[in-house]
């Protein structure tokens, strides 16, 4: 029966296919007077050239410099895609006419398939009405109060890396930068320990499953693809019975890990539900001190009015979208950061210097660490503050952002493009359904906005007058004239926090710690999220540095 139902789900896959394969190479699209470079693969399009783990970041950089700030490439099946860092164009999409650039246009995309309906896989009012609720509680005074849970956190790593120093000649800075990630967002967020830093502590489920997605997500790139097709015809749990008929193990595999972490959610949940009933004596006593972003979700959700409500089932979502969305993002870019600063040492002793100057006089609340500088001179701390922002700008940890066309719409330009047929666009018409890269490291990257030294790692340039044509593009990123944390309503919610946490756990580890290259070259993969290798072989997320204690 098993064997049937596959038979029977290849020959209608095989068919749309082949109705595909017509439409697309048969049927005309405006784009195809853009610039861009010959489709590799009859199948795949360019797809291969700009996913691949070794070489994406550069042929993508080839792409910009080749054809322009806004140019063409080929995607499945001969299907056009507009790949673009175009200022004017970012704002469109993002900001102006955000209602018609959604995600995807199917009723599910993958992430809502196995998270649910968390803010990352929502469209229209219901992401709005999450939002809107997500945004008082990630609210700068509320960060401020959650700083000494982090403080807290940060004052734990120096111990555990101390008793690897004495183990090894190098440690895993990708894999600390991780557990670190994973047990402050654990807290602040759901007021939860994972146990990192408790010896012999049991594995986790959900901290376990939280590592493992996106690395299996990136096993499975067909069923990633099938899902918003499916979604016409198949409701979420029919895809799902379907997806556990076919032969896949890692297919499995992915859906028993969005089924551990949506039971783990209803169980945390349903703690805090209960706390909460029992008042603010039983909440202060617990992870968090009832000042967690889940303890305070939950009560502004029930304070709001029923039109502003989200429902049980979105704010079970919430768990896995928002732990995720804050897990590779930010020990990665931690680990880029250290990395980078391991390359750079009069950087680094130049940050060190901040750090311990900031500290001062104060009394130490901790063994191993120094004393915890204040909130708001912390995030104020010049050098500190250069340093974060250069490699956000460089270093992008997620570098894409796609969207798609709900409707044929003309987008803007400020920097016209010269045709295929030598005319001069200062606009490009996008029909219904042409899906959209918008190019976050290109627009970071872009000589024509930061200088001639564009390409290169140098936080001065944060302490000097940046250029006037930066600000002249109006370039319509959330954070700093970037576009690392995106734009408009969809703009990273947790910018905030991200930087919080990264300025914290850099002021415990660089007044502690010296940081150093080993022999072995790192190498960054393109993914999801980028993330570095021991060698070019490697596929093992892993940052191996030498440490020295001070």
């Amino acid at each position: 029966m098993t064997i049937l139902l596959f038979l029977e789900f290849l020959a209608v896959i095989s068919a749309g296919i082949a109705l595909c394969i017509l439409h697309r190479y048969l049927a005309k699209s405006p784009l195809d007077n853009l610039p861009g470079p010959p489709s590799e693969s009859f199948i795949a399009g360019n797809l291969r050239q700009v996913t691949d783990p070794l070489t994406a970041s550069e042929f993508s950089a080839s792409l910009c410099e080749t054809y322009g700030p806004t140019h063409r490439i080929y995607g499945v099946l001969g299907g056009r895609i507009l790949n673009v860092l175009d200022p004017r164009a970012l704002h469109s999409m993002l900001i102006s006419d955000v209602e018609h650039f959604p995600k995807d246009l199917t009723p599910l995309n993958t992430l809502r398939l196995l998270l649910g309906p968390g803010v990352l896989g929502t469209n229209g009012s219901q992401h709005r009405r999450q939002r809107k609720l997500l945004n008082s509680v990630f609210s700068p005074a509320h960060l401020r109060d959650m700083t000494h849970i982090l403080y807290d956190i940060a004052q734990k790593i120096p111990g555990a890396m101390r008793d690897g120093i004495n183990k090894a000649e190098a440690l895993d800075i990708n894999g600390l930068m991780a557990t670190t990630s994973l047990e402050m967002l654990g807290e602040a967020f759901l007021g939860y320990s994972f146990g990192g830093f408790v010896e012999g502590s049991p594995r986790d489920s959900l901290g376990e499953s939280i590592k493992m997605f996106f690395a299996t997500v990136g096993k499975v790139p067909l069923a990633v693809l099938l899902v918003p097709s499916l979604s016409r015809f198949l409701s979420g749990s029919l895809i799902r019975m379907l997806f556990r008929m076919l032969p896949f193990p890692n297919l499995h595999r992915l859906l028993d890990i969005s089924d551990t972490m949506r039971r783990r959610a209803i169980n945390i949940i349903g703690l805090k539900k209960a706390a909460l009933g029992r008042g603010d004596e039983e909440l202060v006593a617990r992870v968090g001190e009832g000042k967690d972003i889940m303890s305070v979700l939950l009560r502004s959700n029930m304070a709001s009015l029923d039109t502003d409500k989200i429902s049980d089932e979105e704010l079970l979502a919430q768990v896995s979208t928002i732990m995720l969305a804050g897990l590779d993002t930010t020990s990665n870019g931690l680990s880029r950061i250290l990395y980078l600063l391991a390359q750079n040492g009069l950087a680094q002793e130049r940050l060190r210097a901040e750090l311990l100057a900031a500290q001062g006089h104060r009394v130490s609340d901790s063994e191993t660490t120094g004393p915890s500088v204040p909130h708001d001179e912390l995030m104020r701390l010049p050098y500190l503050d250069a340093v974060f922002r250069e490699t956000m700008r460089l270093y992008p940890p997620v570098g894409f952002v796609f969207r798609r066309a709900a409707k044929d719409i003309v987008v803007p330009l400020a920097w016209p493009v010269r045709g295929k047929d030598g005319s001069s666009m200062s606009e490009i018409l996008l029909p219904r359904g042409t899906p959209v890269v918008l190019n976050i490291r290109a627009c970071n990257r872009n000589k024509a906005l930061w200088g001639d030294d564009a390409l290169e790692w140098r936080p001065e340039r944060w302490l000097e007058e940046l250029p006037q044509e930066l600000y002249d593009a109006h370039v319509p990123g959330v954070y700093s004239n970037l576009m690392t944390f995106s734009a408009g309503v969809r703009s990273c919610i947790g910018v905030k926090f991200a930087e919080l946490e990264t300025k914290i756990v850099l002021s415990a580890l660089l007044t502690s710690f010296k940081f150093e290259l080993t022999e072995t070259p790192v190498i960054w993969k393109f993914a999801t999220v980028d993330y570095p290798t021991m060698g070019k072989n490697s596929t093992k997320s892993q940052l191996l540095l030498k440490v020295t204690s001070l």
